[in-house]
């Protein structure tokens, strides 16, 4: 898929953003992307302005790697869980983002969290905003779950290695259709293989077992994600 080894935090033609701590990734202006499959073969996603970074766990049996870029609308994610390497319906990679970078101790409003399952069929993820307590699923005016908003997408695919994909609204990222270049937002990442049984978050932490403490229900221990430019208005990123 063009990147460096897991635990390489250079080379290639991406933007590294090194390993932490500090937990941070950069994301850049990018357009031209528009397929959710799960499988990173678009050629978007080997492009320079992606930005990347990976965990660099010890025991090397889980690891993901992350990469991202943004068009004037969307942020997207893209996951690889090394060490996965088969699919059941019970893995998922979910992703976490406080817009207002204000790092509680519980998942407030501001905060929202999409899981997608091990499926190949498109939209099978779910989503979550804080309360102040806990995560609430969304739910459409008669109480359904999941009713799948249209500006959301995330699918995944099993190929060697499973591969998850990830689109999000701007505003759900950083608070605006148009934040400023520099805004930050908290952002956490963490993967499930329930093959062996292994959790692993980015920023790194690893757990066996189906019910570890989850870093996703507490903001405060998260990365952030860096907008590098405006939403609406690139600077010469864009190409």
């Amino acid at each position: 898929l063009g990147l460096p080894a897991a635990g390489n935090a250079g080379g290639g033609l991406l933007q590294p953003s090194p390993a932490g701590p500090p937990y941070v990734i950069d994301s850049y202006h990018l357009d031209g992307f528009s397929v959710i499959d799960g499988s990173l073969a678009d050629p978007a996603w080997t492009a320079s302005q992606v930005s990347w970074t990976n965990t660099t766990l010890l025991t090397g049996k889980l690891n993901l790697t992350v990469r991202t870029f943004f068009t004037h609308t969307h942020l997207f994610v893209g996951v690889e869980v090394r060490g996965d390497t088969t699919a059941t319906p019970q893995d998922f990679v979910e992703i976490c983002f406080d817009s207002d970078h204000d790092a509680t101790a519980l998942p407030d409003p501001e905060d929202v969290k999409v899981r997608a399952k091990s499926t190949t069929a498109v939209d099978q993820y779910s989503i979550w905003y804080g309360d102040g307590t806990n995560w609430v699923q969304y739910a459409d005016h008669s109480n359904l779950p999941n009713p799948w908003p249209t500006a959301f997408a995330a699918d995944t695919e099993m190929s060697g290695i499973a591969t998850y994909e990830f689109r999000i609204p701007i505003a759900s990222v950083w608070g605006s259709v148009s934040p400023p270049a520099g805004d930050i937002a908290g952002f956490i990442v963490h993967g499930y293989d329930n093959s062996n049984d292994r959790h692993v978050w980015w920023p790194d932490k690893e757990a066996a077992g189906a019910a570890p403490v989850d870093d996703c229900d507490k903001p405060n221990t998260w990365g952030d994600i860096v907008c590098h430019a405006s939403a609406n208005y690139p600077d010469h990123l864009e190409y």
